[in-house]
C-alpha cells in the first residue's frame, strides 16, 4: 500500500518587535511503531526507527524508517527565530539561507522514486510577521515531487529581512515512512535538513550587519552531511501522522508477480 505526506502545521508568529531577546527555539522528535508513539524534545529511537533534531553547534534534523514490510515512520522538527542586527532599525538587508535538503527511499535496495511503499520528505519554511515568505522542499513521493520538483536540494535561498525585526522564524521538517507491505520487502526511507543563515556578502555595507539566532542555536555548517541511506532506521508512520495532524493517504500498489 502507498502513503502520502503532504501537509504540516506552521506556527504563527507575533507582530515584529525590536528588543535584545529572540523567542526560544523548539525541537521535537517523534517515532512510532503500530499504535505506540514515542516523543522526545531532541531524539527518539523506537522499534525499527529513530529521529533527531539538533540546534548546536549547527542546526540539523534527520528522520528515517526501515523494516521488512512494517509500517514505520518518524518526524523530526525544529523552529527558531533569527534577527539581522546592525545599521539602523528597519534597514532592509538581503539574507542568504544556505540549506541541504536530502531525501531517499528504497525497496529491496532499489530507489523508490515513485512514492510507493517508502517515502521521505524534507522542507524549510521561513516566516516573517507570521506569514510564510519562503518554502522549499524535497521529496521522494511522486505527488510531493510534483510540488517539490526534486528529491534533494543544496544551495542558497535569497530573502530580505529588516534589521532589528524579531518576527523572522525558520521552521524545518524531516519525515520518513515505510509500508505497510504484505510482501515483506526490505524498505527504507530517510530525510535530512541542515540550514545556515548569513547576510549576503555582496550587499554594500554587509559588514555593518550580522545574524543573531534564538538562544542556544548554532549557525555553523556541518562538516559532513550524512548520506540518506546511512541514517538510523525509524518507527511507524501511520499512527505518527495521526498524532501530528499530518495528512496521509494510501492506495494499493501495482500487481506483482
Amino acid at each position: 500500500m502507498r502513503f502520502l505526506v503532504l501537509a504540516g502545521v506552521l506556527s504563527a508568529l507575533a507582530t515584529p518587535t525590536w528588543s535584545d531577546v529572540l523567542p526560544a527555539a523548539a525541537t521535537v522528535a517523534n517515532c512510532a511503531l503500530g499504535g505506540t508513539v514515542v516523543t522526545d524534545p531532541s531524539a527518539c529511537s523506537f522499534g525499527g526507527g529513530s529521529a533527531s533534531a539538533s540546534l548546536s553547534p549547527f542546526v540539523g534534523i534527520q528522520a528515517g524508517a526501515s523494516g521488512f514490510g512494517q509500517a514505520n515512520g518518524a518526524v523530526a522538527q525544529a523552529k527558531y527565530a533569527f534577527e539581522v542586527v546592525g545599521g539602523n532599525p528597519g534597514d532592509v538587508v538581503p539574507v542568504d539561507i544556505v540549506v541541504d535538503l536530502r531525501t531517499a527511499a528504497s525497496v529491496n535496495g532499489l530507489d523508490d522514486i515513485g512514492g510507493g511503499i517508502a517515502d521521505a520528505f524534507a522542507d524549510i519554511n521561513v516566516l516573517n510577521h507570521g506569514q510564510s515568505i519562503l518554502d522549499k522542499c524535497a521529496s521522494t513521493d511522486r505527488i510531493n515531487r510534483d510540488l517539490c520538483g526534486v528529491a534533494s536540494f543544496s544551495g542558497a535561498i535569497a530573502i530580505t529581512a529588516m534589521s532589528g525585526d524579531l518576527s523572522n522564524q525558520l521552521q524545518l521538517r524531516a519525515i520518513a515512512g515505510t509500508g505497510p507491505d504484505s510482501f515483506g520487502d526490505s524498505l527504507s526511507a530517510s530525510a535530512f535538513a541542515d540550514p545556515s543563515i548569513f547576510v549576503d556578502p555582496a550587499f554594500p555595507g554587509a559588514g555593518q550587519y550580522s545574524i543573531v539566532l534564538s538562544p542556544g542555536v548554532g549557525n555553523g555548517i556541518a562538516s559532513t552531511v550524512p548520506e540518506p541511506t546511512t541514517l538510523v532506521p525509524l518507527g511507524a508512520i501511520l499512527a505518527l501522522f495521526l498524532l501530528l495532524g499530518l495528512r496521509s493517504g494510501k492506495s494499493s500498489p501495482g500487481s506483482r508477480s
